[in-house]
């Protein structure tokens, strides 16, 4: 359904946020519609553990889900063999052949799967994380096998068609078990399902918030008992420590939560201390700020920790996938409107004097500033400290100039931008150095969208959020999809923003 255009400031839109906007802020991420209702649960009064729980724990749900990985991918494997040879080729099956290649694709991919840590319930949950990342690494590892069978040369010993059997219905397995788990994780996180693990909570100064004491239940943990430290000597601490050692000892405890805010995390130390007399896992719950500073990747430097507390939005692999993606796509479009450019530059100089292209600042990756290339059409050309954006009915335009404008063709010309590495074919949108300034002092972190590289097209442009921003709440509103582009990219949401691009450029209202 295509968006509607924002209202003037002081009344409401109708344009409403993608439903994955504003994703990948916490460890545990809220991605989609269904993830929606397990965030509500956090605002509700906790709810009792129920009285039925299955037989695993969140912290098991990652074995198991690799395990099943294993069995599925190998069972697909031989599933594949033995229905490609007897429904196609009528012959016998190679099942033992089958298998060694199962297990090899198995490892590889678990292995990738596990290394970007995505068997964690807080990527399981989430199913666009899921997806792409199951798509990639599933095709990466049939790339790695026709390396593999083409080296041993066991290639012609294979056949092709039961291979590509394998490609499809071991895909198609992988993202219905993935389907699977994220509906049981919803389901047992919202209820308290999951098995529970006997701990006690040692909190410091004060008792822990009854609403966190109800997620730990839904999360697999049941507090029996909880003790706080209230005191401030060492004297004080040990007597207060004393009796929850005295009451762990014996019992089915099975771990013991530490709470010690910011403030207090000199106190965590000697509480540490205190407790290795223990047999038992001691983990330190960070909550807040301090959780999100603990997230955060770190090395050492000397005896010293440095923690990495902003990087760039994109790895040196990604940003040259991405370039990779650019150069091509720039140097085929341009090859194939070279006629329709050529034909737009000659009816625009017949149209109204002025030069066939324009030229205008704009800033692009890290507030570098560039020359943005357009076909001209207006009657004039403003590339100052005042400019004033283009509106509908605009007497500035040319007849042409209203023709390209409506069909985009004036924004062809950026190509050469791209291929100049200033710009990106999809990116957020670059405006005029006057009205970048300008919006920089009214929207809250406009200037991350120069983290990357600008775009011919973007994320807030498919929906509805291109050309004049009249009010504040429409340039709010772009803002916000830059963004959860920028932190959400992939190669494949590219090829989406194209193609919704050129639907668009069939019919779009909001163009003028």
């Amino acid at each position: 359904m295509a968006p509607k255009s924002a209202t003037k400031l002081g009344q409401t839109t109708d344009v409403k946020p993608d439903k994955l906007a504003n994703a990948r802020r916490a460890d545990f991420n809220f991605h989609d519609d269904g993830l929606r209702d397990a965030a509500r649960t956090r605002a509700e009064p906790p709810q009792a553990t129920s009285a039925r729980s299955w037989p695993i724990s969140y912290r098991g749900i990652a074995g198991w889900v690799a395990a099943f990985d294993v069995l599925l991918i190998v069972g697909m494997g031989l599933l594949s063999e033995a229905l490609y040879h007897q429904l196609v080729l009528g012959g016998p099956s190679h099942l033992r052949q089958a298998a060694a290649i199962g297990a090899f694709v198995a490892v590889i991919f678990v292995a990738i799967t596990q290394h970007h840590k995505l068997y964690r319930p807080s990527q399981l949950i989430l199913w666009n994380v899921q997806l792409n990342n199951v798509v990639w690494i599933w095709c990466a590892t049939f790339f790695l096998l026709s390396g593999f069978l083409f080296v041993w040369k066991a290639s012609e010993d294979v056949s092709r068609g039961a291979i590509l059997s394998y490609g499809g219905f071991g895909l198609l397995a992988l993202l219905s078990h993935r389907l699977f788990w994220r509906s049981f994780l919803k389901r047992a996180l919202k209820k308290g399902s999951l098995r529970g693990r006997k701990v006690i909570v040692i909190a410091r100064s004060s008792a822990i918030d009854p609403a966190f004491a109800g997620y730990l239940g839904r999360y697999g943990y049941e507090i029996v008992r909880e003790f706080v430290i209230r005191g401030s000597s060492a004297e004080e601490m040990n007597s207060d420590l004393a009796r929850a050692i005295a009451f762990v000892r014996g019992s089915p405890i099975e771990e013991v939560l530490l709470f010690v805010k910011g403030d207090d995390l000199p106190k965590l130390a000697p509480i540490v201390d205190r407790l290795r007399v223990l047999p038992l896992p001691v983990t330190w719950v960070a909550n807040g700020v301090t959780a999100e500073l603990v997230r955060q990747p770190w090395s050492e430097i000397g005896p010293a920790v440095a923690v990495e507390m902003q990087r760039p939005p994109r790895s040196k692999s990604q940003r040259a996938l991405k370039r990779i993606f650019d150069v091509v796509g720039a140097s085929c479009g341009l090859m194939l409107l070279s006629p329709l450019l050529m034909i737009v530059a000659l009816a625009i100089k017949l149209d109204s004097p002025g030069p066939v292209f324009f030229l205008q600042t704009r800033r692009g990756f890290n507030g570098k500033t560039f020359k943005i290339f357009k076909f001209r059409s207006m009657s004039i050309s403003e590339d100052g400290k005042l400019i004033k954006q283009a509106t509908k009915n605009d007497p500035r335009v040319t007849p042409v100039g209203a023709w390209i404008r409506k069909t985009s063709i004036d924004e062809i010309p950026q190509l050469f931008n791209v291929l100049r590495g200033e710009m990106s074919l999809v990116g957020p949108r670059p405006h005029a150095i006057a009205h970048d300034d300008k919006f920089i002092e009214m929207v809250e972190n406009y200037a991350y969208r120069h983290h990357v590289k600008p775009g011919i097209t973007g994320w807030a442009q498919v929906h509805g959020f291109r050309g004049e921003t009249p009010t504040l709440e429409a340039i709010q509103r772009r803002v916000e999809f830059d963004r959860w582009y920028i932190n959400n990219w992939s190669i494949w949401l590219d090829f989406l923003i194209m193609l919704r691009t050129l639907g668009k450029l069939v019919r779009d209202p909001y163009a003028y």
